[in-house]
């Protein structure tokens, strides 16, 4: 299991304050167009989704 944080709509230093701020050691991405917002049908944020990725 690995586990993301994706940010919509906040600056770069505010996402850096947080992260440090909390201590959070997993990998934060920023969604600067809200795709992996529309892709997911707009959950409210915050959300926590569990994807189900299937091995090819």
């Amino acid at each position: 299991m690995e586990i993301l944080a994706v940010n919509v709509g906040e600056s770069d230093i505010a996402i850096e304050s947080f992260v440090e701020r909390h201590g959070l050691t997993f990998l934060v991405l920023k969604d600067k167009d809200q795709a992996v917002t529309e892709a997911y049908d707009n959950y409210p944020i915050p959300a926590s989704l569990s994807i189900r990725m299937e091995k090819f």
